[in-house]
């Protein structure tokens, strides 16, 4: 059964991350419509009526899902009416202005707000940059101000984790430490040259949990993302809905064989296409195994 998805509401972004897997040739198309969102959002709550079951969503992008704060605005204000409906977004924390974590606050019973920082100033800008080639933790670090005077607590926060960043773990671990960061969520480095091993991530984790709360340590493994430490949900729970198109997860946006549905379908069809794909085993990711081991049919 399906019991969340990613929207990916634009494709748009305002930074140049230098690691980013979006920005590889030909992974990066059209945003999608709004009567398409409203087609998700229709099918999502019909889904969620019809099974009685809790549903996660993560309002993200290709690129920057503030950029298109109306779709986001509009995603949450039809979800929300369903008590059983979480949602989520991730967000580079440039450009974001009151009246945006004002929305934020008010629909903080739904919507969980997260920024992304890659640790402190340094490491941040060495790979998190705007289209000018600059550094943005200054930019970042002023938007964490006006959340925590409004929240009265740091954001919740995901770390992209480099080869840079393990490099300097115990000053990354040190930084959100000293910072009043309680909750950060470290994520593996997809679709790069520089690939993270399964015992150096986990010794990260290991690490910054004597100092922080991390989602990956939650004693359920849950079917979510390798990339977050959880179990693979590929042909089981999750999709991702890209350019007014459905995939198993981000990583295959894009590519036609993998698409399992459209926008305008219903979450039953889409779920009966999604049943066709054999899950690998726990502990594996799906999309490595397609494209690094070819053991996955």
């Amino acid at each position: 059964m399906i019991d969340r998805c990613c929207i990916s509401v634009t494709e748009k972004c305002n930074l140049r991350c230098k690691y980013c897997h979006f920005a590889t040739a030909g992974r990066r198309s059209r945003d999608v419509t709004k009567d398409e969102i409203a087609s998700i959002v229709s099918s999502i709550r019909l889904y969620v009526s019809s099974h009685g079951t809790e549903f996660k969503v993560g309002i993200v992008g290709g690129g920057e899902p503030l950029i298109r704060f109306d779709m986001l605005q509009f995603i949450v204000e039809q979800l929300e009416t369903d008590s059983r409906i979480k949602m989520y977004t991730i967000s580079n924390g440039v450009d974001v202005d009151d009246a945006k974590l004002r929305f934020v606050w008010e629909h903080r019973n739904s919507l969980d707000y997260c920024i992304s920082i890659d640790g402190g100033e340094l490491l941040h800008d060495s790979n998190r940059i705007d289209v000018a080639g600059r550094g943005t933790f200054s930019k970042v670090m002023e938007t964490v101000q006006k959340y925590e005077e409004l929240f009265g607590h740091k954001p919740s926060v995901n770390c992209t984790v480099t080869p840079q960043l393990l490099a300097e773990k115990e000053q990354t671990i040190g930084f959100f430490a000293d910072n009043g960061f309680k909750k950060v969520t470290f994520s593996k480095l997809f679709d790069s040259d520089d690939k993270i091993l399964t015992g150096e991530f986990d010794a990260l984790l290991k690490e910054a949990s004597g100092h922080l709360e991390i989602r990956q340590l939650r004693k359920k493994k849950s079917y979510d993302c390798t990339q977050y430490g959880a179990l693979c949900g590929v042909g089981r729970t999750n999709i991702y809905y890209a350019s007014g198109l459905v995939y198993p997860c981000a990583r295959f946006a894009g590519m036609s064989d993998y698409c399992i549905g459209s926008a305008t379908d219903s979450l039953e069809s889409i779920e009966a296409n999604l049943k066709r794909i054999i899950p690998c085993e726990d502990g594996l990711c799906y999309y490595d195994q397609c494209f690094t081991k070819g053991a996955v049919q």
